[in-house]
């Protein structure tokens, strides 16, 4: 009776555990599925995670990586930064005082910038360089340049002056002298026209005919040309003067003379043996001619040949008496006719 109680509590709790423990095991079973399914779950997550973690950490290491290059990258820029700001300070300032040096020449800025220069800088730099060469090559600066310069300018302007005068007087007297030479040569043609056809006839009286030609060389320039003498003495040929004989030639220039005597007569004449080289019928001829032209003109002839004498009037002989003592002598051929007769 007294283990009635403790059968009867071991009998409910037995049929309380075999109703219990199934539901619970089913519980736990379930529990324990899914437990193990968060488990494997949380399994999945961690090895996300570690593999994000893994995959953020070599991310961090590149990006730590690229910071540091960055910032290594920064500093040399940096550094050229500071180099080109002070580039840029130093050309602001040649700027500055290359415009000041432009205004001290008279220029604006505008006007170097409309300047057009052809080349390359290094064409521009030899440029310099030999702009300075010719700089170096004048020495020293001469602080009195600019007076100097001053008297310089005064002098050039003067000169330039008197440049301009002189050329304008010499317009002026190459028009006087071509003025000079159209009359010239105007006179010059009537003067060989006339002196031509005088030429002709004393020549023919001379030579008892025959034909004697003045040439000019050149026509159009008649002041700086030439004149050539065409000669035909009778029953010869026509040629120049150069080609005749010593006795033709010299016929042929008393007969030019005579030309000239008779066109522009002279109150005297004197003729030095221009008879030395005539044969005796020449001379004949000649001494016949100087009684037909001697009524204008007196000559004076000093000869040699007997024919000349015997046309003379007077003649004047030097004899000498006594060595080294000489003794003119006149003689006036109306005296002696007078005398004779």
């Amino acid at each position: 009776e007294r283990l009635t109680p403790l059968r009867n509590l071991l009998v409910s709790t037995t049929q309380r555990y075999e109703e219990e423990i199934p539901k619970a095991q089913e519980v736990a079973e379930q529990e324990l599925a899914s437990a193990t399914a968060e488990v494997e779950r949380l399994r999945a997550l961690r090895d996300e995670a570690y593999d994000k973690t893994s995959t953020g950490r070599e991310e961090m290491e590149s990006i730590l990586s690229e910071q540091d290059r960055l910032n290594q990258r920064y500093k040399v820029v940096q550094g050229r930064l500071v180099d080109m700001e002070g580039k840029i300070t130093r050309h602001r300032m040649d700027c500055e005082r290359f415009v000041e040096e432009l205004q001290e020449l008279g220029f604006t800025l505008e006007d170097a910038q409309a300047l057009r220069i052809e080349g390359s800088v290094n064409d521009w730099k030899d440029e310099q360089a030999r702009l300075m060469a010719e700089i170096a090559e004048l020495g020293p600066v001469n602080p009195n340049a600019v007076e100097e310069y001053e008297e310089t300018k005064e002098r050039y302007d003067f000169l330039t002056t008197q440049l301009a005068d002189l050329d304008t007087a010499k317009t002026q007297l190459q028009a006087v002298i071509a003025e000079m030479d159209k009359a010239m040569s105007t006179q010059l043609y009537d003067v060989l026209d006339v002196v031509g056809r005088r030429f002709q006839e004393v020549f023919s009286q001379l030579f008892g005919g025959g034909t004697a030609q003045i040439v000019l060389t050149d026509p159009d320039n008649i002041l700086t040309g030439g004149i050539d003498f065409y000669i035909q003495p009778p029953g010869k040929k026509r040629q120049q003067l150069t080609l005749l004989s010593g006795g033709e030639r010299a016929l042929t220039v008393i007969a030019l003379l005579f030309s000239f005597l008779d066109y522009r007569p002279a109150p005297f004449c004197v003729l030095d043996e221009v008879d030395a080289a005539l044969d005796e019928a020449n001379v004949e001829r000649f001494s016949s001619y100087l009684n037909r032209v001697n009524k204008e003109t007196q000559f004076i002839v000093v000869s040699h040949r007997k024919k000349t004498m015997e046309a003379a009037e007077v003649l004047q002989g030097v004899t000498m008496v006594e060595r080294g003592v000489s003794r003119l002598l006149t003689v006036a051929f109306e005296d002696v006719k007078e005398d004779l007769a």
